[in-house]
């Protein structure tokens, strides 16, 4: 079983150094590594499951504020009065996770998932209501039961001004979709760029798309890169290009949250 895992570990260090010369962030199966018996969906995503819709907003404020919510519904229906079957398991961690006790006792979930920074789950989960007992059918509700999740992005934003808003959540809910998210989305755009550069005759080996992580213009547009590398490193030149419709307008993408 050593001698096994040993194979696997150095497999996947070969694969990853491999990907690494080119720059290009790999998956797990990519390099090998390979979760459970059951093969992925045609996209690997969640939403491979059918119904199932993922959200993403992303907030970018001044220099301090480079956060998001992400939503997931298991339907777009009334999901109180359509519930679905569920369940929380825990491997080694904590957080800040709300309604995960009715969950386990239970065995459904009434709400969309939230994912967010950890010090605004509290005010997502406050959203969330407000969003639940605006919905046709629940006049009557006296009470939901909020399922939001975080990560902690306190290196990137100031967590402590906890910045969303119920409007960052009812957007984040209103904007999900079935098909890709915006990490497929942007490994589709990066392939494509590549494959179009190494037609052209380009040394695509070290070149690699970069989102700039601060946005550039009052309409809320953010600038996208393509960095060409000589052997020492440094940038020979840069184009401007054009960000992939339904990867959103984020230099940062913290949660998804992306």
């Amino acid at each position: 079983m050593k001698r096994i895992v040993r194979s696997v570990i150095f497999l996947a260090i070969a694969n990853a150094a491999l990907f690494a010369q080119s720059q290009v962030r790999p998956r797990a199966r990519e390099i090998g590594i390979e979760v459970g018996v059951l093969p992925t969906g045609p996209l690997n995503t969640i939403t491979d499951v059918a119904g199932v819709k993922v959200g993403q907003v992303t907030i970018i404020r001044g220099d301090n504020i480079r956060t998001g919510v992400t939503a997931i519904l298991p339907h777009d229906g009334n999901l109180y009065q359509d519930r679905v079957p569920a369940a929380v398991f825990l491997g080694n961690a904590y957080g800040k996770l709300t309604g995960s006790t009715q969950i386990s006792e239970m065995g459904e979930i009434e709400t969309p998932i939230l994912l967010t920074g950890t010090d605004s789950v509290f005010k997502a989960a406050d959203a969330v209501i407000t969003y639940m007992f605006g919905l046709k059918g629940n006049e009557n509700v006296l009470s939901v039961n909020p399922v939001v999740g975080e990560t902690n992005d306190g290196y990137l934003s100031d967590i402590r001004s906890r910045p969303i808003t119920p409007d960052d959540i009812f957007a984040a809910i209103s904007k999900a979709k079935e098909g890709p998210g915006p990490d497929e989305l942007w490994r589709q755009f990066n392939d494509r760029r590549r494959a179009d550069r190494k037609r052209a005759g380009a040394d695509v080996s070290k070149n690699r798309l970069r989102r700039k992580g601060y946005n550039t213009s009052k309409s809320g547009n953010t600038r996208w890169f393509l960095h060409d590398r000589r052997g020492d490193g440094r940038a020979a030149r840069s184009s401007q290009l054009r960000a992939p419709s339904g990867a959103g307008n984020d230099g940062t993408g913290t949660h998804g949250i992306e």
